[in-house]
């Protein structure tokens, strides 16, 4: 599925519809995930611009796809650090600290892995959790 830059751009252009059924776009965003796990995909999903849905994703009211968002969002800041940036300007630090107040456990380990990782030896990203309270949100948990 890696091998296919043209399904990854169209399973991201699908995740991106909000008009659809949720559980459509939650199937899609569960694919997306699954090809985040390999290096090629990942090149992929930035390369057809997919970061920005991700992080728009980490807003949703769908636990699920606030989940896929997250992780695969997580396999780029792990394994592919020219995203970062890319990320850094979708929004994804202040996305990541409003996940700070999130009920389940998992969401909120993944959003402070997250902001570790986007925040290692890049101090304006620093900047922008402090900015957005993260400090705050980290002691409160």
């Amino acid at each position: 599925m890696c091998d296919s830059p043209a399904l990854v751009a169209n399973l991201m252009k699908l995740a991106s519809k909000t008009e659809l059924d949720v559980e459509v776009i939650s199937k899609a965003m569960s694919v997306v995930y699954n090809i985040s796990k390999e290096d090629q995909g990942l090149v992929h999903i930035r390369q057809c611009h997919g970061i920005a849905a991700l992080v728009r994703h980490l807003s949703s009211n769908v636990e699920l796809l606030m989940f896929n968002a997250i992780s695969t969002l997580h396999n780029l800041l792990q394994n592919l650090e020219y995203s970062k940036a890319d990320i850094r300007l979708a929004g994804g630090i202040q996305r990541f600290v409003s996940l700070l107040h999130h009920a389940n456990a998992k969401l909120v380990c993944m959003a402070i892995d997250c902001l570790y990782l986007i925040c290692f030896s890049h101090p304006e990203s620093k900047l922008l959790v402090l900015s957005a309270n993260g400090p705050i949100e980290v002691v409160r948990i």
